[in-house]
């Protein structure tokens, strides 16, 4: 019974991730109420995210929509913005974290409402654009090495509204761009985990067959589902944080 339900948890993980992100906010607090301590539950959290990622590169990659180019800067500067959140959440008071994340999340619920305006691959980005999205994609990799709650959904508005990509083209380029960070993680907090494999490995297939799904729905369905997901995640979260702190 507990493989079955873990299974089917790390299922649902897995689809929302796949497709807008956001589900480490309910993962986190599940793998500290069935008893882990927090290293173990970070270490599975950031396996979930393994399996995710695991999932969607191939139906991405095949789809031939990665922006190899893109990919790499994006993970240039949100791999040092992690580091930097990493060191920096230690200090902050978890008060002050709780109204960080409420003032992110309805910026971020103002920029899903707004309409996003595509531009043509052929049309040059005006350069305090592109500045203002790499610096908004550095953020992103503090909070995301700090706070870790919706990344992916504010990487996300990032590319669309500044760099003028769809939402599918924003979440391939992500997920090609937080691969090697995620792995490398991973790795390290497993290693200094005292989880047994059992749960990992249950953990790692079951977000890779529903991010494998998430990716294919997410690919057929394009910036429908993503956005629609992403404004269903955000409220969630509210939720979350306003009754069950």
């Amino acid at each position: 019974m507990e493989i079955f339900l873990l299974s089917i948890f790390g299922f649902g993980l897995g689809l929302v991730n796949s497709i807008s992100g956001g589900g480490g906010v309910f993962a986190l607090p599940v793998f500290l109420a069935v008893g882990l301590s927090p290293a173990n539950a970070l270490a599975l959290n950031l396996i979930s995210d393994v399996g995710v990622l695991l999932g969607v590169i191939n139906n991405y990659y095949r789809s031939k929509e990665i922006n190899w180019k893109f990919a790499f800067k994006i993970f240039i500067f949100s791999f040092v913005g992690s580091i930097i959140g990493a060191k920096l959440i230690v200090s902050l008071p978890p008060d002050l974290v709780k109204n960080i994340i409420f003032i992110g999340i309805f910026i971020g619920m103002f920029f899903l409402l707004k309409p996003v305006k595509h531009r043509d691959e052929h049309d040059r980005l005006s350069w305090w654009k592109m500045a203002l999205g790499y610096f908004g994609l550095f953020l992103v990799g503090v909070w995301d090495g700090s706070i870790a709650i919706a990344g992916t959904t504010f990487a996300l508005l990032i590319i669309a509204h500044m760099f003028g990509k769809s939402f599918i083209q924003g979440r391939i380029a992500y997920a090609a761009a937080s691969t090697p960070g995620t792995f490398i993680a991973a790795a390290i907090l497993y290693s200094e985990s005292t989880i047994s494999w059992q749960w990992p490995l249950i953990i790692l297939v079951s977000n890779f067959v529903g991010a494998w799904v998430g990716s294919r729905m997410a690919i057929k369905h394009g910036d429908s589902l993503i956005k629609k997901c992403m404004v269903g995640i955000s409220i969630l979260i509210v939720i979350k944080l306003i009754f069950f702190p």
